[in-house]
């Protein structure tokens, strides 16, 4: 009997596992094994990765599948009335090549819906050509079955096409919101994306936690306390509100509130470093309550 297997009869005596989720459990365990040489401890969580993982097997909702589709966001974010606060979408498509490159407003992104990590920031239409071959590659990855986020299985691919609104053509800084049980915990803020990537963990006063999470970023000491903050909170409150665990990115343009996206599962729970020991003492949701999965593979 392999390591996994035996986890798995000894997990199954402890949590309400059964043959639905047998597929994802290994599934996890085995990227787990490989990204951070370490199994999630589902019985006890303790850390970051823990939680993220139970809540792989232990937190599927229907509500994932919208509220995670980036051609969907608008409709999820309505539920809440707060569509306005969603960027426009110029162009959804499953062939990029299929747009008309001069009807694209530029600075553009252009991302799937049903992944992370393909967005590419686009500043004239010469620069397509580029990255033409990526997104057709990445529209035909099966994204959900690489470490178990099971709501991206459940879309269908598209390509999604949305204005840039730094208009330096860089990414926008980042305001993500950590929430548990529908109430944000800190706010991870991101600035300077490319190669010298800066990243603040703020408490929900603005004060700095400390501890750098993303260890592929370098830690920046310094946090301007927008006057939307609180604002801020409040829609990522009502966005998280559905889940044992959400991260809400939100944005802000000429000191508008926009959402970028809903993850549930960061990274897939595979960070390493002493900043996700450190969130998983913040984390602390009910594990002794669970849904029903309603994926397998």
């Amino acid at each position: 009997m392999s390591d996994i297997e035996a986890k798995w009869q000894s997990d199954s005596q402890t949590l309400p596992l059964d043959s639905r989720h047998r597929d994802i459990y290994l599934l996890l365990h085995r990227r787990s094994k490989e990204r951070i040489n370490r199994y999630p401890n589902l019985v006890s969580p303790t850390t970051y990765n823990d939680y993220i993982n139970w809540c792989k097997l232990f937190d599927q909702r229907e509500e994932a599948i919208v509220a995670c589709d980036k051609a969907r966001l608008r409709e999820y974010a309505s539920t809440f009335g707060l569509q306005d606060h969603v960027f426009k979408q110029q162009f959804v498509t499953s062939d990029l090549e299929s747009i008309d490159r001069n009807q694209i407003k530029y600075p553009c992104v252009i991302k799937c819906n049903h992944d992370s990590g393909s967005a590419r920031f686009i500043n004239r239409p010469s620069e397509i050509n580029g990255v033409v071959a990526h997104f057709k590659d990445r529209m035909q990855r099966k994204y959900g079955i690489i470490g178990g986020e099971w709501q991206y299985s459940m879309m269908k691919p598209k390509i999604v096409i949305e204005r840039n609104y730094n208009p330096t053509g860089q990414p926008l800084a980042d305001y993500k919101f950590h929430c548990v049980s529908g109430k944000a915990i800190f706010c991870q803020h991101i600035t300077d994306r490319g190669e010298n990537t800066k990243e603040i963990n703020v408490d929900l006063n603005g004060q700095d936690l400390g501890f750098l999470f993303d260890e592929m970023f370098k830690k920046s000491n310094t946090f301007d306390k927008p006057v939307q903050y609180d604002d801020m909170i409040d829609i990522a409150n009502l966005l998280s509100s559905p889940f044992k665990y959400a991260r809400i990115d939100l944005y802000l343009v000429d000191n508008s509130i926009f959402i970028g996206e809903v993850t549930l599962h960061p990274r897939g729970g595979y960070y390493t470093g002493q900043g996700q020991v450190e969130i998983g003492k913040m984390m602390k949701f009910d594990t002794k309550s669970y849904m029903e999965p309603i994926w397998s593979i």
